[in-house]
């Protein structure tokens, strides 16, 4: 959510906050866990791209298509964080009606690039739930359908990226203005609290409960369906058949699995987060922007984007097939 970093940190403030010691102290805390967190999340996720590129059997499959494509999301996401980190505003003076620092106030300092790429990040994750969901629940449609149709998978794939982008941009470069001061008021310009309190909890339901209920749907839908389907067992088949049919499902499974716990640990990021914003935008009084705990949650959405390359090293055994033929070879 745009809102998180810009409401506690945006470099609008910096310059009046700067001469308190403790907030100095917090300031540079925070930059140097966020250096941490963009320096692992981009490494990490360029190895999950190198290692399914250089293995065959993953690279041959969709859904790592997929996984190749979330793992851009979140190393754009890395980098863009490390970028806003050495890029901070530290008492410069904007000049209203100057079109170079109104760019640079509504789009840049308003965090549009960062936080549009961490919200595509948990749309990715639902495009890539929905292309293993149609797999196992419609499996006629994605063989004869989705598979061969490179229009589908390309508007699945670009999607997350566009929806990321206009999401974020249309609420927050309108409300982003230039004080008469030369400081930049992130989310500082609403017509009317009413508006102000509508748009946020749209922003909540849009970019948190959307992925929330849809990626539940689909869990308990695949869940069902794969506890109903029993495999036939053919009497007359030879026993490697068995085997392969039973290798078969478990490698489905395992793919369920790991993504399930993608979803998972999505929630777990954003959760807190999410809530404190919708709080302040609901005028709940208790409420503290300024706080450790604050600063915690945002610690929290910025290292959704470093969690998947360990789940996939810790629970994707195809993955980790691919790690061993990446560095195991003679």
């Amino acid at each position: 959510m745009s809102t998180t970093e810009e409401i506690e940190f945006n470099t609008t403030s910096l310059s009046n906050t700067t001469s308190t010691p403790g907030t100095t102290e917090m300031l540079v805390r925070f930059k140097i866990v966020r250096w941490c967190i963009s320096t692992f999340g981009f490494f990490s996720n360029l190895f999950v791209i190198v290692v399914i590129i250089l293995y065959a059997p993953l690279r041959k499959q969709l859904t790592n298509i997929f996984i190749i494509n979330q793992s851009a999301m979140d190393a754009a996401a890395a980098v863009s964080l490390c970028f806003q980190a050495i890029f901070e505003i530290d008492g410069i003076v904007l000049t209203a009606g100057n079109i170079r620092d109104e760019l640079i106030c509504r789009v840049w300092y308003s965090g549009v690039p960062l936080w549009s790429l961490l919200v595509a990040s948990a749309y990715g994750i639902m495009a890539t739930t929905f292309e293993k969901f149609l797999a196992v629940v419609y499996p006629i449609i994605y063989k004869t359908k989705f598979t061969t149709s490179k229009v589908a998978i390309g508007m699945l794939l670009a999607g997350p990226w566009i929806m990321g982008l206009v999401i974020n941009a249309n609420f927050e470069i309108p409300s982003t203005y230039i004080r008469p001061d030369g400081t930049c008021a992130s989310l500082g310009y609403w017509p009317s609290d009413a508006v102000e309190n509508g748009v946020g909890v749209l922003i909540v339901i849009v970019e948190y409960f959307v992925p929330f209920f849809f990626l539940i749907f689909c869990y308990t839908k695949m869940a069902l369906v794969l506890h109903r389907r029993v495999e036939p067992m053919q009497e007359t088949g030879t026993n490697q058949e068995v085997k392969r049919n039973e290798s078969m499902a478990r490698a489905r499974s395992n793919v369920i699995k790991t993504l399930a716990l993608v979803g998972v640990l999505f929630f777990v990021c954003w959760t807190l987060n999410i809530f404190n914003l919708l709080l302040n935008f609901l005028g709940y009084p208790y409420v503290n922007f300024a706080g450790d705990f604050y600063s915690f949650t945002v610690y929290m959405v910025f290292l959704n984007c470093c969690v998947n390359p360990v789940i996939y090293s810790l629970k994707y055994d195809q993955f980790q097939k691919g790690v061993k033929h990446l560095f195991c070879r003679k």
